[in-house]
């Protein structure tokens, strides 16, 4: 039997080798590093929607520089991956998947049936969220659980003193704390019943209560012979289904089938401000925009650098499909960018820029490539 350890290596190999494919020749490495942390930067929220990498954001938040050093190398070592200098500028480098790395990747691919969960990740939308969302879930079966068996005193397992004042909050409430008791287990059995047999086992497994101590996710690898990395993703995507569930069916029906689970997700939904998701300096911005003040004036006011105004009009491109952009690009300059952009094959600026010109600006290529918002292209480095 292939012990897990053994299967957490090639896993994570899969997973590394599938996230780099649409990033060769274009970028380096690093890129998706950030990407599986969920780095909040403007240039990895870009890479994330140019390359649809949206699966991966946030993926493996604690990953460490060192492990991943130690993976890049490993693909090296192994000829799966070749370091190389980028095509326009052999001062730099990006990399590219070998014939063998290809054919690992497919084997891998299959093994771990990557098409069959990886839709259900959104990490971009939904990490955040779900995070939390899940943080109260288990604290909140764990307290009721001792509740019904009479047990006040016990180590919560959840640290996180917001998530334990929500709890607190939830259950001092007037006839609250019987309708937790009463109906929580029974929401949460018709939510998880229609789930596959393992991820109902592998759910269940790591909720605490009176009676049964969660188990760590390295427990369940070792118990049940699998990836830590994998089991992860798998719950990762069981949640998700959950939450969307419970979201989606609140904005459909006038009466929730799931209030108690749903009121966990009432207050941080993702954040769809303006149409879209801004992070909350870019939405300051947007509102000064809406009311027709300059980028050159938000920079005075908000006593910000103007690249940083830039990032933010281009972060509003990316999640703001109503925003009139025509103030800063027209339609003509928009489709020749992303015309240029296609004929070479990149989303690399500096390339883009010198085919097109000085009567373009690298803001309105970034625009552009935001807006456009798919294809083999990237809107941030001008290397």
């Amino acid at each position: 039997m292939i012990q897990w350890q053994a299967r957490e290596h090639l896993f994570l190999h899969t997973i590394i080798l599938d996230g780099l494919r649409p990033l060769q020749g274009e970028r380096t490495t690093n890129s998706l590093f950030h990407i599986l942390r969920g780095r909040r930067a403007n240039q990895t929220y870009q890479d994330v929607h140019m390359y649809k990498l949206h699966h991966y954001y946030r993926m493996f938040p604690a990953f460490s520089r060192e492990r991943w050093d130690a993976i890049v190398k490993n693909l090296v070592e192994q000829n799966f991956v070749q370091i190389v200098p980028f095509r326009h500028n052999a001062n730099k480098w990006t990399f590219s998947i070998t014939p063998l790395g290809e054919k690992a990747w497919e084997e891998g691919r299959g093994q771990f049936a990557l098409d069959q969960w990886k839709p259900r990740l959104n990490g971009i939308s939904y990490a955040q969220p779900v995070r939390l969302f899940w943080m109260r879930l288990h604290l909140m079966a764990q307290t009721i659980s001792h509740l019904l068996y009479q047990e006040l005193a016990f180590s919560p397992i959840v640290q996180d003193k917001g998530v334990q004042q929500w709890v607190k909050q939830q259950l001092s409430m007037p006839g609250h704390r019987d309708q937790w008791m009463n109906q929580l287990f029974d929401e949460l059995f018709s939510i998880v019943n229609k789930w596959e047999p393992f991820l109902q086992e592998l759910f269940i497994l790591q909720l605490s209560g009176a009676r049964q101590a969660g188990l760590t996710v390295n427990q369940l690898a070792y118990r049940l012979d699998q990836p830590p990395s994998l089991i992860g993703v798998y719950m990762q995507a069981a949640l998700t289904d959950m939450y969307r569930q419970l979201t989606e069916s609140g904005e459909r029906d006038h009466q929730h089938p799931y209030p108690l689970l749903a009121s966990m997700c009432t207050d941080h939904a993702p954040a769809q401000s303006s149409g879209g998701r801004l992070s909350q300096s870019a939405n300051a911005t947007y509102r000064m925009i809406q009311q027709g003040l300059t980028p050159e004036e938000i920079v005075s006011l908000r006593r910000l650098k103007l690249s940083t105004v830039e990032d933010h009009l281009v972060e509003m491109a990316l999640y703001c499909p109503q925003w009139d952009m025509s103030g800063y690009i027209t339609e003509e300059q928009l489709q020749r960018v992303a015309a240029v952009s296609q004929e070479l094959g990149t989303g690399r600026l500096r390339l883009i820029k010198d085919a097109l010109g000085d009567g373009y600006s690298y803001l309105q290529i970034r625009l552009a490539l935001a807006r456009q918002g798919g294809g083999k292209t990237y809107a941030g480095n001008r290397t």
